[in-house]
């Protein structure tokens, strides 16, 4: 097999009437129509985690038809590279060929061919030219690079010397199976990444009878649009928890960015929000077009009828909530309060507007609801008031009794942070100042042994 992988990063345009996505969309569907007249195989692709989008063309049994590999290869790089000159795009094309989809979608993002004679001589043989691709290639969550990064693996081959088991439980199939994909391997446990299919991408634009700038009329308009996107969800079985709405005029663009923080098909759900949401919002000029994006989809969960109510419901209704007062209040009224493996005490605690992915824990029952899972062992203290900024003590603490600032236990050593523009080393100890009170104080060993509190035991 011989692939070609095309793709570019979308463009950084704001305030403009013809939206990046829609002329993303177009340049596309021209480029699409220009590779199928030396290939039946065309698949627009994009990545999930990343704005990485284009085709991945198969041209092997079409070469005796073109005579051979170097004539049609020749030909389609300058077929392309017109394509590129008619259409203006702004962005750089990347292009890079290998003997199956993924490796040739991970060497156009990270190592693309700049010139027709680079483009002719990559090889294509199994797993060539890939094990010192950087591990941004794969099409995986920023919080795993992030892990990935702070682990020190650099590269794709970095990824491959780690043992097999354990890198599946650790980081799930879908990553396994890109990898091995990409380097033509597979194996029973992991599920093969599909490299080769249609993005699933609603994009529709409805002109209004008349320009106007009146509530009623936009969302009643907005309505008819998410009609038909829950028909569309419902026919591919799939949810969205986000959904962008273009308000276009003639000199400017507004966009409202629905958020919601479970997976929604439901059109009454995004009306309601829409409502809230476009009270607050002061349109400058009248609304010609609306046009509705829904660029992030995922599977839909099967719901079952019960007699009684599921904990699961209650979650769900509070949810609802919050996407309600959200969309009333702005997206800083309510975050969601989670926590991610950083010793730090600072950083330990995260605030979003958006909730935090969970994980199930391994004890748990299917049917019981997703519950993070605490990374610190129970006999390690930890104050319930953390300060929002560690405040300098004055004196030093002693273990005597009867002092102003007398320590209980400790010290736990916290060093962490040494590869990046934060690093602590501290010594945590529980303290009780002259008021009966149990605090959290540290001693910085960065500097000078200099005392602090960081926070308050209920």
């Amino acid at each position: 097999m011989l692939w070609i992988a095309m793709c570019t990063q979308p463009p950084n345009e704001t305030h403009s009437t013809a939206t990046p996505d829609g002329a993303l969309s177009s340049f596309l569907a021209e480029l699409q129509s220009q590779c199928a007249h030396y290939s039946p195989m065309v698949f627009v692709h994009q990545d999930q985690h990343h704005p990485w989008h284009g085709l991945l063309v198969e041209v092997q049994s079409c070469l005796r038809l073109f005579g051979g590999r170097e004539s049609l290869l020749t030909r389609l790089w300058q077929q392309v590279q017109a394509c590129l000159n008619a259409q203006a795009w702004p962005q750089p094309l990347h292009m890079a060929l290998h003997g199956n989809p993924n490796a040739a979608w991970w060497l156009a993002k990270s190592a693309p061919a700049n010139s027709l004679a680079a483009f002719l001589a990559q090889t294509t043989a199994p797993g060539a030219g890939l094990g010192g691709l950087p591990v941004h290639a794969l099409d995986v969550a920023p919080q795993t690079l992030n892990t990935w990064q702070q682990c020190g693996f650099e590269r794709l081959e970095h990824l491959r010397t780690l043992p097999r088991d354990a890198f599946l439980r650790r980081f799930g199939q879908q990553v396994l199976g890109e990898l091995d994909a990409g380097f033509g391997e597979h194996n029973r446990q992991a599920i093969a990444a599909v490299a080769a299919q249609e993005a699933l991408v609603f994009d529709m634009q409805q002109e209004l009878p008349f320009h106007s700038n009146q509530l009623e009329m936009l969302e009643r308009h907005a309505g008819s649009l998410l009609q038909a996107l829950q028909t569309w969800l419902d026919t591919h079985q799939l949810a969205t928890r986000l959904l962008q709405l273009h308000f276009c005029m003639p000199h400017h663009t507004e966009t409202l960015a629905l958020h919601s923080a479970n997976a929604q098909a439901k059109a009454e759900h995004w009306a309601r929000l829409l409502h809230h949401q476009l009270g607050r919002v002061e349109l400058p000029d009248d609304v010609h077009s609306i046009r509705l994006l829904c660029d992030q989809v995922e599977g839909r969960a099967s719901l079952h009828g019960q007699l009684f109510a599921h904990p699961e419901d209650t979650q769900r209704n509070w949810q609802n909530t919050c996407d309600t007062l959200r969309a009333r209040l702005g997206k800083q009224a309510v975050l969601y309060l989670g926590v991610q493996e950083d010793p730090r005490p600072e950083c330990s605690v995260l605030l979003n507007p958006t909730p935090h992915p969970t994980r199930r824990h391994p004890s748990a029952p299917q049917h019981a609801p997703d519950l993070q899972v605490a990374s610190l062992p129970p006999s390690t203290p930890r104050p319930l008031w953390l300060l929002h900024k560690a405040r300098p003590l004055q004196g030093q603490p002693s273990w005597h009794t009867g002092q102003a600032l007398q320590l209980l236990s400790g010290p736990e050593r916290i060093e962490f942070g040494w590869w990046d523009q934060q690093p602590c080393k501290r010594d945590y100890y529980c303290a009780q100042d002259q008021h009966a009170r149990q605090v959290w104080i540290y001693r910085d060993l960065e500097q000078a042994n200099q005392w602090f509190i960081h926070g308050v035991f209920a």
